[in-house]
């Protein structure tokens, strides 16, 4: 018989991961860029980690030192981006849900956002990212047609989660939520 974790649908899996591990983390809220990978579904920090291992590998020569500028983003966060014009999305960025990182050439201790995407692309597709076009250094564990799917599936889980702990069912993620959430998960 099968695992049951092999059973669930990714974006199910990735909802799972949002509501016990994302929202209990004090970052859940915060307005920081946050460049630590430790919020990021499993399976995509493993791939961002071989990424910028295997970068490393090849393109020493260069002197790209690739590193990821940000992966989990807040949705107060999110909103900043969108009202300053670095994001075509007001809510619900994949950053927000642990499966997109912006990985950046950062280099005597200064961001610069250029570099060889080109190679980083070319890795990044081939280790099952999705690389968005208009956004050079974006890479995000699911094809953009499963967005929707994906934010579906979270909010049934947030849902779900308030229902099971006695909190108004109404699928926002506020104080009340958020303090069961680190009440039930907190480490």
């Amino acid at each position: 018989m099968e695992n049951t974790e092999q059973n669930k649908s990714i974006v199910q899996q990735i909802a799972e991961h949002f509501i016990s591990v994302i929202v209990p983390s004090p970052e859940f809220t915060t307005n920081s860029v946050i460049s630590s990978r430790d919020l990021l579904f499993p399976p995509m920090k493993n791939k961002v980690d071989s990424l910028l291992f295997h970068y490393s590998l090849i393109e020493k020569e260069n002197k790209s030192d690739f590193e990821v500028y940000e992966s989990f983003r807040s949705a107060n966060r999110q909103l900043e981006e969108y009202l300053q014009g670095n994001s075509r999305k007001k809510s619900n960025g994949m950053h927000y849900f642990g499966i997109a990182v912006d990985i950046v050439n950062y280099s005597g201790g200064k961001w610069a956002w250029k570099g060889d995407y080109e190679t980083l692309t070319g890795q990044a597709t081939g280790l099952g990212l999705t690389h968005l076009q208009f956004e050079a250094c974006h890479f995000q564990f699911i094809p953009v047609w499963q967005q929707n799917d994906l934010i579906a599936n979270v909010n049934n889980e947030v849902l779900h989660f308030q229902q099971m702990n006695g909190l108004k069912i109404d699928g926002v993620i506020g104080k009340n939520t958020i303090a069961k959430a680190v009440e039930v998960f907190a480490k």
